[in-house]
């Protein structure tokens, strides 16, 4: 993951967090139309441009091009208030057309924390298992069946059935991943690798129906409820939380009502259908999923299951643990034994240092090309002998 070896950034009027060098993933739904005024603004610095993004503005870019043209966009967050931006950042090398361009990408970290602590935190086409966590059991993912009928979906020991959940309505599918899953959500309950999705089919009973197009169905989309005191209807689903899932605005509940039987829906009132003891109503959810945590500079990948739940947040070895490859590079300048990072800069980085470097290998290649050019030329030149140096025998004249 390459890409995802960001550069350090530094610090503007104490909130704003800027990358040089960096751009967001899916750069087309981040474009001049997603600006808070709708058109992206020229003749700006990255300072000006910085400071415009107000109030509905959490995330923007600034584009110098060779000529010395700019391009500022501010991009609103108001359009995908869920998504923290610094999960798209990528190395501007991620798009080949930014080659030539200067590029620095910036989020108010008011609004949207870095790195982000987010590592128990379930999202969008994680993979992961929906399990009854008083029999232990995993709801089983689906198969095609060759004459194409409904497969019911039932309860099994096996703890290798992995499902996903999909955004019923999604606007971008490249960036659900970052998206989290938040209860009352509308959502679509996937075997991955597969168009299969939990439907509701004969008799109210659940089944896995092929579905070679992701479009909202309402037959096909459910939602999440919380069943911990501590979570309501618009918090973050995490793992380990316990959760009932319900079906057509809450009507109806998904249950077993006997051991071995399909999951079925039960329409009623939510909260007598919860206390029903012949019901299994309550379940959670096992992640699949691998986070990263610095184990001094480097970056090192630990099982979600593996590290220590502290509500969205996950710490393994007491430090923190993110979802990215690379720890969004943090690692290089973590305060060791800590989970704080070093001071960032006040001001940008300046391209003498970097001037200088490159001019300095220039010239110590060069050197070296000189310095192999003479020894190559001194072991090849043929001898020359002073007739008074050389043996008695070839200073005869015949």
């Amino acid at each position: 993951m390459k890409n995802s070896n960001l550069p350090k950034p530094w610090l503007y009027k104490n909130k704003w967090v800027v990358w040089p060098e960096t751009a967001l993933d899916t750069m087309t739904i981040s474009n001049c139309r997603d600006t808070v005024r709708g058109i992206c603004e020229t003749g700006k610095t990255l300072n000006e441009c910085i400071d415009q993004c107000e109030l509905s503005c959490g995330v923007g870019y600034h584009i110098e091009f060779e000529s010395g043209k700019t391009i500022c966009s501010s991009i609103k967050k108001s359009d995908r208030p869920s998504l923290n931006p610094i999960h798209r950042l990528k190395k501007k090398e991620t798009y080949p057309e930014l080659s030539k361009v200067k590029i620095s990408t910036f989020v108010n970290t008011d609004i949207f924390s870095f790195p982000p602590e987010e590592a128990n935190v379930v999202f969008f086409k994680d993979i992961l298992n929906i399990t009854d966590p008083n029999s232990g059991t995993f709801v089983k993912a689906g198969c095609s069946k060759m004459n194409g009928e409904p497969e019911l979906i039932y309860l099994s020991k096996d703890g290798k059935h992995n499902l996903q959940f999909l955004q019923s309505v999604t606007t971008s599918v490249q960036i659900d991943k970052y998206i989290p899953v938040r209860y009352g959500s509308e959502i679509q309950i996937s075997t991955p690798g597969t168009y299969l999705l939990a439907s509701v089919s004969y008799e109210n009973k659940l089944s896995w129906k092929l579905n070679p197009e992701i479009f909202y169905t309402k037959e096909k989309s459910f939602e999440l409820i919380p069943l911990d005191t501590s979570k309501k209807i618009g918090d973050i689903v995490t793992y380990g939380d316990f959760f009932a899932i319900t079906y057509d605005n809450r009507s109806s509940i998904v249950v077993m009502e006997q051991e071995g039987e399909p999951l079925q829906l039960v329409t009623g009132n939510i909260e007598d259908i919860l206390n029903n003891e012949k019901f299994t109503t309550k379940f959670s959810l096992n992640s699949k999923m691998v986070g990263y945590y610095c184990d001094g500079r480097d970056c090192k990948p630990v099982l979600i299951k593996d590290m220590e739940k502290m509500g969205k947040m996950g710490l393994y070895k007491g430090v923190t643990v993110g979802r990215d490859p690379n720890c969004w590079g943090v690692c290089k300048y973590l305060k060791l034994g800590t989970n704080d990072i070093e001071p960032l800069s006040t001001t940008p980085p300046s391209g003498r240092k970097s001037n200088f470097l490159i001019l300095s290998m220039i010239f110590i290649f060069i050197l070296s090309i000189i310095i192999i050019w003479m020894i190559l030329r001194k072991r090849s030149r043929v001898p020359e002998y002073d007739v008074l140096s050389l043996p008695p025998y070839f200073g005869h004249v015949f």
